[in-house]
């Protein structure tokens, strides 16, 4: 008889390379490809240097935060999805007041929930 072994870890992700999540690693190269395109647009002068390094620190930090932060053990990329399914979801609600028409309801026992009484 053949034994065969059981996977125990089905809720942890694969690690790619150097214990990061193929996630990780695709969220660090976008991060670091945008901030490198921003950082080569600008020009080689003192002003354009300044520029280019703040405008190519927002992408590279936003990608480390997507990729590292867990907050409340899920990632920020869900939490980013939930966020905008908030945004889409409608805010405004409308309360009506109830009103009865005790004339029109009519209340039947449903079969399950009536009870007999027994004659003794």
């Amino acid at each position: 008889m053949q034994k065969h072994t059981i996977p125990v870890h089905l809720e942890t992700e694969d690690t790619l390379v150097y214990g990061l999540t193929t996630k990780q690693v695709m969220v660090l190269a976008a991060g670091l490809i945008l901030a490198y395109a921003l950082w080569s647009s600008f020009p080689s002068s003192l002003l354009g240097l300044a520029i280019s390094l703040v405008l190519a620190a927002i992408p590279a930090i936003l990608a480390l935060l997507v990729a590292f932060v867990r907050p409340a053990g899920q990632g920020m990329d869900e939490w980013i999805m939930v966020w905008f399914f908030f945004l889409a979801a409608p805010k405004t609600y409308l309360w009506e007041p109830y009103t009865s028409d005790l004339e029109t309801v009519v209340v039947e026992p449903r079969p399950e929930t009536v009870v007999q009484e027994e004659d003794e």
